[in-house]
């Protein structure tokens, strides 16, 4: 597996890309947790035999606004992988939103992260289309 990552931020706005390459012999193995690669997305981690990825992101901090605990990002990734083969599968992209909120001094520590992923795959093999919606709250408690 090779990849690679680069953001360039400037006042609160980021903009990132990056790509990696998986070997073609075997799907990658994590028997400890996630894939590590810069591609992986919110349902899609883009670590399958043989699949080239590459991602496009944008990010935004909203405190250059005067917003302070908002902020936002999406990315988008392309994939495509053997057509044929014993490692062939669809090809996909994805599309994920997330916009965070963590408050500030009323209700602090209290974050809360909404999230949307769009998929496509290639239906000539045998790929479908999905989309994910998640809210996800967070507190933290200080000891």
């Amino acid at each position: 597996m090779v990849g690679g990552q680069e953001t360039v931020k400037w006042k609160g706005l980021g903009v990132t890309f990056a790509y990696t390459s998986t070997s073609g012999a075997h799907d990658i193995i994590n028997p400890w947790a996630g894939y590590p690669g810069f591609t992986a997305m919110i349902v899609k981690d883009n670590d399958r035999a043989g699949e080239n990825t590459w991602l496009a992101g944008l990010s935004y901090d909203f405190s250059f606004l005067g917003i302070n605990g908002l902020s936002a990002f999406s990315n988008f990734t392309n994939s495509s992988t053997p057509q044929t083969g014993p490692q062939a599968s669809p090809c996909q992209s994805e599309l994920d939103f997330t916009v965070d909120y963590r408050f500030q001094k009323f209700m602090a520590g209290l974050w809360i992260r909404l999230r949307t992923a769009f998929i496509t795959q290639d239906k000539a093999m045998g790929g479908q289309d999905m989309q994910d919606y998640r809210v996800v709250v967070n507190y933290r408690v200080p000891f």
